[in-house]
């Protein structure tokens, strides 16, 4: 398979942003033999360049800006994006050790300490309603990376996939944005999809302001069975459509009857 092409990292401020990023883009190529628990261990040893509390911070929340740069650029269907998330599996498989960061105790690498705040940046930047080829690429390829993190257990991200599902099926979405969203909700389905459904059979699971429906759902704010019966109705409407946008739509609600049936 042929290599993937990286934007260049051009005035850094930060010493090791170079360096490190070069490391996880060459990792991640086709052609790349370092196995994955060997590039964790060499990231860990770079945290452990940390001189205190506050540099661990910046260390962690520019190496998790750098993984999301690198992912938004992965095409995502290449086994790059596997590449990237067995890093991360290899991560939080080393020994825990318990350090502070924004005034918390948290494990590192297993709790991974500012990786879901640092997404969530990333959450603010979607696409616009005329998106260009690639911003839809980058979009796409960021929801299937955090889709296929949330598959490895341990990470309450569902808010991302509600997020995402909600700007895409919870909403009239114009006809120049639907092939982008429906590319979203095929690799949040694919790749979580048995997660999502298992998430949304817990009773137990609270409503949160944050979780609230678009315009067109109206159940409760969370994820439950009432929610995902909308997103397939939802596909279900637009699979009457002619066209990609029909046929997409058709695929993406096969992939969540398959999960049900699982």
């Amino acid at each position: 398979m042929a290599s993937l092409s990286f934007s260049k990292r051009e005035n850094s401020t930060w010493e090791l942003e170079t360096k490190l990023y070069e490391f996880v883009t060459e990792y991640v190529q086709p052609s790349s033999t370092t196995i994955a628990s060997d590039a964790a261990a060499k990231i860990n040893e770079w945290a452990k360049e940390s001189q205190s509390a506050n540099d661990l911070e910046n260390f962690l929340w520019q190496t998790w800006g750098l993984v999301i740069e690198i992912a938004e650029q992965i095409p995502c269907d290449h086994p790059a994006q596997e590449r990237l998330v067995h890093l991360i599996q290899a991560l939080r498989k080393l020994p825990p050790q318990t350090v502070r960061v924004w005034d918390e105790d948290l494990r590192l690498w297993e709790d991974l300490p500012l990786l879901g705040p640092n997404l969530r940046e990333a959450w603010n930047l979607v696409p616009s309603d005329k998106p260009s080829p690639s911003e839809v690429n980058e979009w796409v390829s960021l929801n299937s990376f955090t889709a296929r993190l949330l598959a490895l257990g341990g990470v309450p991200w569902y808010n991302f996939a509600i997020w995402s599902l909600r700007e895409g099926l919870e909403e009239e979405c114009p006809e120049t944005a639907v092939d982008c969203h429906l590319a979203v909700a095929r690799e949040w389905f694919r790749h979580s999809g048995p997660v999502l459904r298992q998430q949304a059979t817990v009773a137990e699971t609270k409503e949160e302001r944050m979780l609230a429906g678009g315009s067109l759902y109206q159940g409760p704010a969370k994820l439950c069975p009432e929610r995902w019966t909308f997103w397939k109705e939802r596909l279900d409407q637009i699979g009457r459509q002619e066209g990609n946008a029909g046929k997409d739509a058709v695929n993406v609600k096969e992939i969540m009857d398959q999960v049900e049936a699982a």
